[in-house]
């Protein structure tokens, strides 16, 4: 159908993600939708409505991973800094809920240790010490979640 026509591409990356969510497969939805063109608001909004958080940590992230560096400089400090959001309120919401079980205390652990992969990434580090505000941001955001370590 498509036949390497790139709208035609989008058109079905949007409708294979439609698909996807009301399926409730909302990982291979975010996925697929971060290819298509559909208003990242929408797609974001669809997330956040179903509390689907991972999903939307997916999202931004596949939609991290596809923007081009040159032409998106604002655009990639905003997931950046939304994404770092969304460690930080799971590594909270964890120690929260944490009873001190082992399990519990691996999955803060693996949490944190995402998150410093994340900003250890080449292209994410690359792109925030570009833009020494959002340094700024997110030391401010880890301060105020209390999250000194990181």
């Amino acid at each position: 159908y498509a036949d390497g026509d790139q709208t035609k591409l989008f058109e079905i990356a949007s409708e294979e993600g439609d698909y996807y969510f009301e399926q409730k497969y909302y990982d291979d939805a975010a996925q697929t939708y971060a290819l298509s063109h559909r208003s990242f608001e929408e797609i974001a909004l669809k997330f956040i409505n179903e509390s689907t958080t991972p999903a939307l940590m997916n999202f931004l992230r596949s939609k991290l991973d596809s923007i081009n560096n040159s032409n998106s400089p604002t655009q990639i400090c905003m997931l950046v800094v939304w994404i770092v959001e969304l460690y930080l309120s799971e590594i909270s919401s964890l120690e929260k809920q944490q009873q001190s079980s082992e399990e519990e205390c691996d999955t803060v652990q693996s949490t944190r240790a995402d998150l410093r992969n994340f900003l250890g990434n080449e292209f994410v580090s690359r792109n925030i010490k570009k833009n020494k505000p959002i340094i700024k941001v997110i030391q401010e955001m880890m301060a105020s979640y209390g999250d000194t370590s990181d």
